[in-house]
């Protein structure tokens, strides 16, 4: 026997004061129901509590499990895909001194065995602190952290002018990264002079303080005054970065495949002491036009010179080894100041280094901006410069994309694969 109860108010019923507890009360009806439905009652009610409770679930698992599944398992598709898309493009795009084939293991240096290149490289013998004032020298000012924070293989040093920020910022973020290399230790430092803008100057001094990687000049940032950013330069290195192996000079706008400078030259370099690779620059007639920015006085070069000039490296990349800086430095005392600061720095200075090894890399450096923009962004071209000048097309981090999706086999071995800027 079943009950059907239905609320109504218990003034108005004759119901036992016991079973009235509120304002209103259940009136009893009593009603047959055999016990088979109760039973299908009860069933259904289990059936509909049970899907309930799979739906609930269901909708729990797709919400918390099937997605990060689904993602862990298209990342790891996507990168098989992208890893061997890019095997394929080294197989086009080898050279003859790493290659690597489909089936071959790559069989150039281990990244321990280029690190021997820097680690069994030149050593700088610092210059002592000269007792008489250098007669060009000015006051410059530089972070503690530049060159303080252990070994210096590789230290890239980047002619910049004050407004020049975009150019800092892409050339930190792209091929001048300090940690761009397995471990090859590299540091950075721009060397830059003072304008009248204060606005500039004050933005100069807060990108300074972010950075820790920029050395102001007090002296007005020209052309003329190039010479004496390199002066400043070489007493930066002798009394601040004497742990330097290698120095690259560079201008801001000029890009630099680090991997391909560094399996083409350092080798190079540290199989003979005083060595620099430039594009070098051969009996050039001295310019007498007073009104070219390329003018010279006469009175530097001697009668028996007639009017060439010595055999300088033109100053848009320069790689050298360290132990020349305290030498340069040291005729720095005593040669008259040249306006042209490659022609000063690696022409006359150098001049007065003996047994200094050059080797030209004309052909690995370019400043044709259509070809070096083809070479990199062409996919059936193979890069033959690491050095290109860049433009409003081919920008720092189109270059550097570009080399990290070319990159040889020996790039890789040396790389450092977590701290690129760039997935790969």
């Amino acid at each position: 026997m079943s009950c059907l109860y239905l609320f109504y108010p218990c003034k108005t019923q004759r119901i036992p004061p016991h079973r009235c507890k509120g304002t209103y009360q259940l009136n009893i009806f009593k009603m047959q129901i055999p016990s088979c439905i109760r039973t299908l009652i009860k069933v259904e009610a289990l059936i509909l509590y049970g899907l309930l409770w799979i739906c609930l679930m269901t909708v729990h698992f797709q919400l918390n499990f099937i997605p990060k599944h689904y993602l862990k398992q298209t990342q790891e598709l996507a990168q098989e895909d992208f890893e061997q898309r890019r095997d394929n493009r080294d197989n086009d795009n080898h050279d003859n001194n790493a290659t690597k084939k489909v089936g071959q293991v790559y069989t150039g240096p281990s990244s321990a065995e280029v690190m021997k290149w820097f680690i069994h490289g030149p050593k700088l013998v610092q210059l002592p602190l000269q007792s008489r004032k250098h007669p060009h020298l000015v006051s410059y000012d530089v972070q503690k952290e530049v060159c303080h924070r252990g070994a210096v293989h590789l230290l890239i040093y980047i002619q910049s002018v004050p407004q020049n920020t975009h150019y800092r910022d892409e050339i930190r973020n792209t091929w001048g990264g300090v940690h761009n290399f397995k471990e090859i230790y590299v540091e950075r430092v721009f060397l830059v002079a003072e304008t009248e803008d204060k606005r500039i100057m004050e933005s100069l001094e807060k990108e300074r303080k972010e950075h820790d990687d920029i050395i102001i000049c007090h002296f007005k940032d020209t052309f003329k005054n190039l010479s004496l950013k390199a002066i400043t330069l070489l007493d930066f290195v002798n009394n601040r970065c004497t742990q330097a192996k290698y120095i690259l000079k560079v201008d801001d706008d000029i890009f630099v495949n680090v991997y391909s400078l560094v399996e083409k030259f350092v080798p190079l370099l540290m199989k003979k002491p005083k060595s620099i690779v430039c594009q070098c620059k051969y009996n050039h007639k001295l310019v007498l036009d007073r009104n070219s920015k390329w003018y010279i006085p006469p009175e530097v070069l001697s009668e028996s010179d007639k009017g060439i000039l010595p055999t300088f490296c033109s100053g848009y990349v320069v790689l050298f080894t360290s132990d020349l800086v305290p030498m340069l430095l040291d005729a720095s005392y005593t040669v008259p100041l040249v306006p042209v600061d490659d022609v000063y720095v690696f022409g006359f200075l150098l001049k007065k280094v003996a047994d200094v090894n050059f080797i030209d890399g004309s052909d690995s450096f370019t400043l044709n901006q259509e070809l070096g923009m083809d070479e990199y962004q062409n996919k059936t071209k193979p890069i033959q410069h690491c050095v290109v000048s860049v433009s409003e097309k081919a920008t720092h981090e189109t270059l550097w994309e570009n080399t990290i999706d070319k990159i040889s086999p020996f790039g890789r071995e040396i790389m450092n694969k977590n701290l690129l800027p760039y997935e790969y």
